[in-house]
């Protein structure tokens, strides 16, 4: 049994990283409805390196909060990575920067990021942190 689950989650990871990668669009809010409304695991590449991998009930609902400020930790984790080391930064109160840095951390976002989504119905949890250890996201938490 244990190779049988083995095979299915090498088989979701191939399918996940040889995935359709679709670049961030945070100016438009219809951008997150092309994705499905299922469960599934995702990865955000920067520059083409997978960056970080999660996994959620919905990744339509994900995808939006991608974009939209305050909404998601790994979107505070990249901006504090790429910020922390500028003049006048200051750490978000919450998960939200400054007008300015929101701003910033958006055309970062449009300019190097795309993400790949995989609708997953059982074995997410397994294929994230698969990914996360063959991969090590530098923006991932665990």
């Amino acid at each position: 049994m244990k190779e049988v689950i083995e095979k299915y989650l090498e088989e979701l990871e191939e399918q996940l990283i040889n995935g359709e990668r679709v670049p961030f669009q945070t100016s438009s809010r219809d951008w997150s409805k092309s994705f499905p409304k299922e469960a599934g695991v995702y990865i955000l590449r920067e520059n083409g390196v997978i960056c970080y991998c999660g996994e959620t009930k919905n990744l339509q609902q994900r995808a939006r909060n991608l974009i939209t400020k305050g909404s998601h930790t790994s979107r505070k984790n990249i901006g504090i990575k790429k910020f922390s080391g500028l003049p006048n930064f200051e750490k978000p109160k919450g998960k939200v920067f400054s007008p300015h840095f929101e701003a910033e951390l958006n055309r970062i976002l449009e300019a190097n990021f795309e993400i790949t989504v995989l609708p997953v119905g059982i074995g997410r949890k397994e294929l994230e942190e698969k990914i996360v250890g063959k991969y090590k996201p530098i923006y991932g938490r665990r």
